[in-house]
């Protein structure tokens, strides 16, 4: 059993710090220690679990799901080193999170409740995450959870890849299992990162007996029908204007799904390095798949980062269309997504097609000519149905549920949140929309590649403060009935840049909307061809 040294976190977390101000006789729990029971293992599905317990128990088990694995998942972004103060001794944790003095009582003596240890300094690959972070060896966060009370638990299903139903089904069970074995949690908040986010919202859903609340971070919110139809819209625009030979679904194994993604990115690196007008496409095909014009290196102010930013977020989705997507058709038996009812034109803004004019005149228009003269991809219906069981969100919330997304975000983009909004606002029940809060990291004023951005800007790219920030806002919400709002975000994130107003615009348009358009000219002017500025 591993487990981890409390005493020591980052002193960045530490701002702040006061006892939690809710106090009350939940508080007094009995619990059976990891040294009389079973703290990892295998939970019936296969999936591999494990628990670590605080010396003394707050009551409240925050369980979490891990990110996307797998063949075409995307590495961590390496932290960022810069100089900060050195670590410092624990006395209290973030105000609103837990108590700085013991509470809650283990069924036996203190003293004989064993000292955790440090972890080994490798994770084990593909096992149980308990925290964000904990993938890559940083334990900031589960470390302060831990000081202030919380259990923290994860589970890892068998399968790799886009397995949110997998997921789901693990956390059940973990929570059964800690609930029989353990303790019976007065409190448990459901938590996750890209995948499992979303996996955590739709355990809201569907156990509100049992989940109290759900923190769901960087979160494909929109599903996996939506997620995978508009990774699609981007190969296929690949496939129109670069690179002719490009196969986008069907892949008869995973090496074909590689030779399909390596030859999408030469085509997009190709047309990087390429002429103005190819570089002009590169931005377009940006634009069908709403990616930003920034990202952690780049500011997207001028025309060479602009299209940097492009590139970076068009790889992320071609690896989902490739290689993500072969696991995931082999999973459900057939394509599951297509393209057959998507208007184009709707994802090119005025202010993007102004851009591309700019470069030749009709420019936007021929590209989306060339898209309108494919051929388009129609889902298997059935193993659509079975697709959309890996995490279709149906908006039945009754638990408060927060979420925390990058405003740029290239994976997940943020308008991910404005479609489980959608899907709220469909069901005409005011307890599931007001059962959801939306907070959104901004971009900070400037990046480069010597200073990159921390968040704001990126896949699930968080400060620790932040995601316990979101944290507290839950447990405050919970636990105090403190509804978030500027002033509750404001002591939850104290110095930080996140707001609760803060845009995504509205999912894509995915189904036929006629639009007039300007007719697509029979010849292309250069108009003096100059380098274009940035566009929204």
């Amino acid at each position: 059993m591993r487990r981890i040294l409390g005493a020591v976190v980052v002193a960045a977390l530490l701002a702040g710090c006061a006892s939690d101000p809710v106090r009350d006789g939940s508080d007094d729990v009995t619990f059976t220690p990891c040294s009389s029971a079973d703290c990892t293992g295998t939970l019936p599905s296969g999936a591999e679990f494990d628990i670590i317990m605080p010396e003394d128990w707050n009551g409240t088990l925050a369980l979490y799901s891990h990110g996307l694995d797998g063949p075409g998942a995307e590495p961590a972004a390496p932290a960022t080193i810069t100089a900060t103060p050195s670590p410092s001794p624990v006395t209290k944790p973030p105000k609103g999170l837990g108590s700085d003095r013991p509470r809650n009582r283990p069924d036996h003596k203190p003293s004989s409740q064993p000292t955790p240890v440090a972890p080994p300094a490798e994770p084990r690959p593909g096992g149980p995450e308990l925290a964000p972070l904990w993938g890559d060896g940083d334990r900031s966060v589960a470390d302060t959870l831990l000081q202030a009370g919380y259990a923290i638990a994860g589970a890892t299903p068998v399968d790799q890849g886009w397995v949110v139903a997998q997921q789901v089904t693990a956390a059940e069970e973990l929570h059964q299992y800690f609930a029989d074995t353990i303790g019976a949690p007065n409190r448990v908040y459901v938590w996750g990162q890209s995948t499992g986010g979303l996996a955590s919202a739709r355990l809201a859903e569907l156990h509100p007996d049992w989940v109290s609340g759900a923190l769901a971070m960087c979160a494909p919110l929109s599903g996996p029908l939506y997620s995978y139809d508009l990774a699609l819209d981007v190969t296929y625009a690949i496939r129109q204007t670069l690179a002719p030979d490009l196969k986008l679904v069907g892949f008869a194994s995973e090496d074909e799904a590689r030779r399909n993604r390596d030859l999408a990115l030469r085509a997009v690196e190709d047309a990087v390095n390429g002429t103005l007008t190819e570089q002009g496409t590169v931005a377009f095909i940006a634009a069908i798949g709403l990616l930003p014009n920034a990202s952690r290196t780049q500011d997207g102010l001028s025309w060479p980062s602009q299209i940097q930013a492009n590139a970076s977020a068009i790889r992320n989705l071609v690896e989902q269309a490739t290689l993500q997507r072969y696991v995931l058709e082999q999973r459900v038996g057939g394509n599951f997504s297509g393209n057959a009812g998507t208007d184009y034109p709707l994802r090119i803004s005025a202010a993007r097609r102004k851009q591309l004019d700019g470069i030749h005149k009709g420019l936007a228009n021929r590209l989306l000519a060339s898209l309108d003269g494919g051929e388009r991809v129609t889902p298997d219906p059935a193993a659509g149905d079975r697709a959309a069981e890996q995490g279709t969100l149906e908006g039945n919330l009754e638990v408060p549920t927060v979420t925390l997304h990058n405003a740029v975000d290239p994976v997940y983009i943020a308008p991910n949140v404005s479609a489980y909004r959608a899907v709220l606002a469909g069901t005409g029940e005011p307890a599931a929309i007001g059962s959801l809060v939306d907070i959104f990291a901004l971009p900070p004023g400037a990046v480069s590649e010597a200073s990159p951005a921390e968040e704001g800007i990126g896949n699930c790219d968080f400060a620790p403060r932040t995601m316990l920030g979101a944290m507290i806002q839950l447990n405050q919400w919970v636990r105090n009935g403190q509804y978030p709002g500027r002033d509750t975000i404001a002591q939850a994130f104290k110095g930080q840049t996140v707001s609760l107003d803060y845009d995504p615009g509205p999912w894509p348009q995915m189904s036929p909307v006629v639009v007039p358009t300007d007719p697509v000219p029979t010849e292309s002017a250069a108009d003096g061809a100059t380098v274009p500025g940035p566009t929204p």
